[in-house]
């Protein structure tokens, strides 16, 4: 009986912990922008790299290859400024350069569970050539998927 009485209780409080949680929801990823980082020359890397939004800081990477942003819900203009420290061969030097998107947002059921989100479509990329050589939109579709929307070639 007493078995009975602890495998009883043990069942009601795991399910007690499975109805707390996300409430059926298995979606948790965000929708975020990725851009793939690629060096037009062998011996040059970026050893560091910042990005500012409005002035405010956005994130910091260090030797990065790619970088991610989250953009806000509001269809609009978007505009980071990505500060970059280079190395090329033996010489390290500061550039940067300004990345802009047009883009329009729209709200997305995942299903009943999760609720809806916001995705994006970009509609037009532009940017400074500091030292930024190259920009391709891959995809232009921002969603929850790990999809690379931007390649960037320095």
């Amino acid at each position: 009986m007493k078995k009975l009485l602890t495998l009883s209780l043990s069942s009601l409080m795991l399910l007690g912990a499975y109805s707390c949680g996300n409430n059926g929801c298995d979606e948790t990823r965000e929708t975020i922008f990725y851009a793939d980082l690629r060096s037009s020359y062998k011996n040059r890397q970026i050893n560091s790299m910042t990005v500012w939004y409005r002035d405010t800081l956005h994130t910091t990477y260090s030797n990065p290859t790619s970088f991610e942003l989250v953009l806000p819900p509001d269809s609009g203009h978007y505009e980071v400024r990505i500060d970059m420290t280079v190395k090329d061969d033996s010489l390290n030097y500061q550039v940067s350069d300004t990345l802009g998107f047009r883009y329009e947002s729209f709200p997305y059921l995942i299903n009943m569970e999760c609720g809806c989100t916001v995705f994006f479509s970009i509609n037009e990329v532009t940017s400074t050539e500091h030292f930024l050589k190259d920009i391709t939109l891959i995809n232009k579709d921002i969603t929850n998927e790990e999809d690379v929307n931007l390649r960037i070639v320095y």
